[in-house]
């Protein structure tokens, strides 16, 4: 191949490289566009929506659980040998969420680089329901724990009513042999009921009904011992089945006090509210799942 040729070549090669070369960085130049115009603002508002997203849901699932924990506390029944398990864990419940809504925070979400629609509905719709919602969900479970407070003061005092089974405690296969030790139980019972009597408020009308149950159930204590020590075997069964019995009433009218300060008025109005903000909450999210299915790529 001539001189000629090779040069000839040459210019060719360096014209086809500078054409690739225009081509690549027109490519790239289009792609980086593409990126900062397009593709940027649709993933940062995708990751925005998702930080909107979960701040509402977690602030939702808040008060959702401290709804159905605080209505189920108020559901228990008091009879069931799992009632001060299953109070102590529906109230840690309670108070967990309480605790957990006290760190709730005011969301900041930086819409730099968005989507139009997508700064618009952060800046002029979340922006200005979230902290309200999450304002209102401080207060009102703020107003709950004055109820909590109440429940719990009367729980130091009510707690061993709960504890305390008299079908366990007074249960002998032999009452003639274990008639000293019965005897000895039931009135340490009717001991400790009376020290729980003596700290209810008896001015009360639901407490003075209350003290009267266990006063009652004091009575029957009383005989059964009376009747175990002087060998009245028959009597005292028949004492400690109605005893049994009675003892039902005094638990269910112990929860009812307890329970009251959960269905008061000032409660029902505290769940009511409870509602509304749920309801809230997901319109709320509704709106944010509405503007992600709005993405398109």
């Amino acid at each position: 191949m001539s001189t000629k040729a090779l040069k000839y070549l040459k210019k060719e090669s360096r014209f086809i490289f500078a054409i690739l070369l225009k081509i690549v960085a027109f490519f790239i130049f289009i792609t980086g566009l593409y990126y900062l115009v397009y593709l940027l603002p649709l993933i940062n508002s995708a990751k925005v929506l998702s930080s909107a997203k979960n701040a509402a849901q977690e602030a939702y699932f808040i008060l959702s659980a401290n709804r159905v924990s605080f209505t189920q506390l108020a559901k228990l029944d008091p009879v069931s040998p799992l009632y001060t398990d299953q109070k102590d864990s529906a109230f840690a419940r309670v108070v967990e969420t309480q605790e957990k809504s006290a760190s709730l925070k005011e969301v900041k979400i930086n819409t730099f680089l968005t989507r139009r629609n997508t700064k618009s509905f952060i800046n002029n719709e979340f922006i200005k329901t979230y902290p309200e919602l999450i304002k209102s969900t401080k207060a009102i479970l703020e107003k709950q724990k004055q109820n909590l407070d109440e429940y719990k003061s009367l729980d130091g005092i009510l707690g061993n009513i709960y504890l305390y089974n008299p079908e366990t405690d007074l249960k002998s296969d032999d009452f003639s042999a274990d008639r000293e030790k019965l005897a000895e139980r039931a009135a340490a019972a009717a001991e400790g009921l009376g020290k729980i009597s003596d700290n209810l408020d008896s001015s009360q009308l639901a407490t003075s009904k209350l003290i009267g149950k266990i006063n009652y159930s004091i009575t029957l204590l009383n005989a059964i011992s009376v009747s175990l020590n002087k060998n009245q075997i028959d009597s005292a069964q028949k004492q400690i089945s109605a005893f049994i019995k009675d003892y039902s009433e005094v638990k269910k009218e112990a929860a009812y006090l307890q329970t009251s300060t959960l269905t008061s008025n000032e409660s029902v109005k505290i769940l009511l509210t409870q509602t509304q903000l749920l309801q809230k909450y997901e319109e709320l999210i509704a709106k944010i799942e509405e503007e992600q299915r709005n993405l398109k790529i």
